[in-house]
């Protein structure tokens, strides 16, 4: 992978992550919400939900100055994937700590319990689209690691022109003659 292409892969995660907020957890949020009532829980989600989008707006922002700014400016490459890896961090921090933490499931189970037919496929719904928020946090995480690889093995090679780039891993003068005689 290119170092291009991991910004690309940030890009495509993020998007991904985006429409699974807005399209499955907002709609299941707002729309499941039953005609008759309103509860705080709807308000609590819906906010932190909404704070989670502008996390994720600011990370595809920086995401795309880190790719434009890749190669020319490595510096500022860097310092936009940082802010790109601190927004992933605040995103991965409040999902897990405000609506998906043991205490807010146990808000929804309590709310499910306390016999309101009306709130059941509601809190259902709720659970439902936090479970499959997890994977899509866990790939964006996953692309920006792989983006650090790639630009990290990039410093390497300019830092010092005998290292070699292998699709994995980096290889010096001395580990390629070394798994040379390895493989006779």
């Amino acid at each position: 992978m290119t170092t291009q292409n991991a910004f690309r892969e940030i890009l495509e995660k993020a998007d991904g992550l985006g429409a699974t907020f807005k399209d499955i957890l907002r709609w299941a949020i707002i729309e499941g919400v039953p005609e008759a009532g309103d509860h705080v829980l709807v308000s609590r989600y819906d906010e932190a939900t909404s704070d989670l989008l502008g996390l994720l707006h600011e990370l595809r922002s920086n995401a795309d100055t880190a790719a434009r700014r890749f190669p020319q400016d490595y510096g500022g490459t860097r310092c936009a994937l940082i802010e790109c890896q601190q927004r992933a961090l605040l995103i991965a921090r409040r999902f897990y700590w405000e609506l998906y933490s043991p205490e807010a499931v146990e808000s929804l189970h309590l709310l499910q319990g306390e016999g309101l037919q009306q709130w059941r496929s509601w809190t259902t719904g709720v659970k439902d689209a936090l479970a499959g928020c997890r994977a899509p946090i866990e790939e964006l995480n996953q692309s920006i690691f792989q983006a650090w690889v790639e630009l990290s093995e990039r410093a390497a090679v300019v830092a010092h022109p005998s290292v070699h780039r292998s699709s994995d891993r980096l290889r010096t003068p001395g580990r390629m003659a070394q798994s040379e005689t390895n493989s006779e």
